[in-house]
């Protein structure tokens, strides 16, 4: 059936069709072989394989040792995706599984200049204020697609909240302090909860500015504001940063803080 589906696509359109699979679907990750070797022979340009199974979702690493031995079996290009945070990560599951290339996904959502990272061969920590107009640019994009205008603030409100329940979660990750630890620790929310873990326990997050704390912040209420306050500086860098300082100093952060931490104990902070 699969490859009466892939075959129909494939034949019926002018540009090359990339399919992308799991492992499997239940705790076996052998049907990913055959699923391969189905959409190959279907015509398929290239498989995109994602390295868990769909039973493990988010609970086990990705498994590049089998994107690996899949790519050796196919005669067309073999993209691996999962757990790719950092360039030195991506480094290591590219020698891993001699992939074509890696498709990434919340690493992508996290910290959008991990594509930088892969092209310029380098590791870019960026500050609070660089972030900022990162996230900046893409509050322009949604203007020009939506308009700056009452309906496209709108249609734009509905959709950077969302990102920064990404952007949150970003911490820097040099590779001389986690290198070890991608390692050791593949699965990308067990880094981000070890580091994580730091500063609850007051190790690092204590001593944190203002500022770095409030884009740090799990609320969807500080997400909020901080997506308004993007619109509002209508391009201006500057003026970014300033509304962001006036947010994570009119006395919210702290109770923004607090809630997060009750939800994250509670079980109700999302992955």
């Amino acid at each position: 059936k699969l490859e009466r589906l892939v075959r129909g696509i494939a034949d019926g359109i002018p540009i090359p069709l990339t399919v992308k699979i799991r492992l499997g679907a239940g705790s076996s990750e052998a049907p990913a072989h055959a699923l391969a070797e189905a959409v190959e022979n279907a015509g398929a340009a290239a498989v995109v394989i994602h390295g868990r199974t769909k039973e493990a979702r988010y609970t086990k690493a990705a498994n590049w040792e089998t994107i690996g031995a899949i790519q050796a079996e196919r005669g067309i290009p073999v993209v691996g995706n999962g757990d790719i945070l950092t360039r030195y990560e991506l480094n290591d599951r590219m020698g891993i599984s001699n992939a074509h290339a890696a498709m990434v996904g919340r690493g992508a959502l996290i910290k959008p200049w991990i594509f930088k990272e892969a092209k310029e061969g380098i590791d870019w920590e960026p500050s609070a204020e660089e972030r900022i107009a990162v996230y900046l640019t893409l509050c322009g994009y949604f203007q020009d697609h939506f308009r700056a205008d009452e309906l496209g603030k709108k249609r734009y409100m509905e959709f950077m909240p969302w990102h920064f329940g990404f952007f949150c979660r970003y911490r820097p990750l040099p590779e001389a302090m986690y290198g070890e630890m991608a390692s050791r620790y593949p699965l990308l929310q067990t880094r981000l909860g070890i580091v994580a873990a730091k500063e609850v326990e007051g190790m690092d997050g204590d001593e944190l500015p203002a500022l770095e704390r409030l884009l740090r912040c799990e609320s969807e209420e500080a997400h909020a504001r901080m997506s308004e306050a993007l619109w509002d500086a209508l391009g201006s860098v500057e003026r970014a940063v300033e509304l962001f300082e006036d947010i994570a100093k009119d006395g919210s952060l702290e109770r923004w803080e607090r809630e997060a931490e009750v939800a994250r104990r509670s079980g109700r902070g999302g992955d």
